[in-house]
């Protein structure tokens, strides 16, 4: 399948996102029930620098239409080809023309 992606043909293959509803009695991460939408993906390692100054290894890019069923937040787990990604970072892009947008998001290994 494909679709556009900020004007631009992409590959769109299954991802599953699971919301990060918090933590349970231990400290470990909860997550919702697991949604199927259509994404571009890119795995590819890179570093990002937080709002903290700490720096993080990602693995993972997703670019999601601004139409999916539902857009992924940080924190969120999402599965591409059976490996879990947690998402760190989540900016929302448009073109100059504020036409169209799509969601992208980096992600580390969970």
């Amino acid at each position: 399948m494909s679709g556009a992606v900020l004007g631009y043909q992409a590959v769109l293959v299954p991802v599953s996102v699971e919301a990060h509803m918090g933590e349970d009695g231990q400290g470990l991460a909860t997550y919702g029930a697991a949604v199927e939408i259509q994404a571009a993906v890119r795995l590819k390692d890179e570093f990002l620098t937080t709002g903290l100054g700490a720096i993080l290894r990602t693995h993972c890019k997703i670019w999601v239409p601004e139409d999916a069923e539902t857009i992924p937040g940080d924190q969120d787990r999402v599965t591409v080809d059976g490996v879990a990604y947690i998402v760190e970072e989540f900016k929302e892009v448009k073109q100059l023309s504020g036409a169209e947008r799509h969601y992208r998001l980096r992600a580390r290994r969970q």
